[in-house]
């Protein structure tokens, strides 16, 4: 902004300059963050307990038994215990995919004329114990399971073990650092402002009047104590400046 205060006809100029810079300051840089991140890594499974199973678990057994007496009906015998509830005859199945088809469980176990006969066990969960068991098929004119009376027997040994192992899956969990980089930047408007103040003695054209002190008159001089002037109207901003100035030969030569 440059302004200026100016009285025309007057002995002073007041000139007023001011200048307003603006400028743009940014910056830039990097900033790094520091986390953690779990890392985990499988070691595979571990055993952890192992422990013995006293009973043997379900499970279907299938036998063929050969040679024995023809068309008569056995009652089978597991670990010396009465299982006809348990058994089923069995038989080969002809349809695509199947092996072979049981009866119900409990029917009587029949030899056929050449004496064979095939059948399914289900062995009950948490009656028999592990270890070797014998499975007996003997015909049902014996009393008690008995062999010295025995016209027709079969037998064969069952071996069970059981071992409960626990496995626990192991892994290894790792904390690692992490430095996350971000780009920073920011930018800063910075405005600045200078004024300058000048003044210069103007020997310009003023509004002037003169009068004369005669001397033939006033011998000694004239002392002005007071000067009154009236103006019809002026700008607000601009400022008055009023002075006794001598002049010779309408040529300023002292101001006062």
């Amino acid at each position: 902004m440059v302004g200026s205060t100016r009285v025309e006809g007057g002995l002073q100029i007041v000139n007023r300059t001011t200048s307003t810079v603006t400028n743009i300051d940014s910056a830039a840089g990097v900033r790094n963050d520091l986390s953690t991140e779990v890392r985990k890594t499988e070691l595979g499974d571990k055993v952890v307990d192992v422990s013995i199973v006293p009973f043997i678990r379900e499970k279907m057994v299938t036998f063929d038994a050969r040679g024995l007496k023809p068309s008569t009906k056995h009652i089978p015998f597991f670990n010396g215990v009465d299982v006809s509830e348990y058994c089923a005859p069995r038989s080969v199945m002809l349809t695509p995919g199947a092996v072979w088809r049981f009866e119900n469980f409990g029917d009587d176990l029949i030899t056929d004329a050449s004496g064979s006969f095939k059948g399914v066990f289900r062995i009950p969960a948490g009656t028999f114990r592990t270890g070797e068991r014998k499975f007996r098929l003997i015909d049902e004119t014996i009393p008690a399971n008995t062999l010295d009376k025995a016209k027709s027997f079969s037998e064969s040994m069952y071996t069970a073990s059981g071992i409960k192992q626990t496995v626990q899956g192991q892994v290894v969990s790792t904390r690692v650092p992490v430095i996350n980089q971000k780009n920073l930047s920011t930018e800063k408007m910075v405005t600045s402002s200078d004024s300058a103040y000048g003044t210069s003695i103007c020997w310009g054209d003023p509004l002037a009047q003169t009068f004369l002190v005669d001397p033939a008159r006033v011998q000694s001089g004239a002392f002005v104590t007071a000067l009154d002037l009236w103006i019809a109207a002026k700008p607000s901003n601009t400022e008055l400046q009023y002075g006794l100035i001598f002049v010779q030969l309408k040529t300023d030569i002292q101001v006062r």
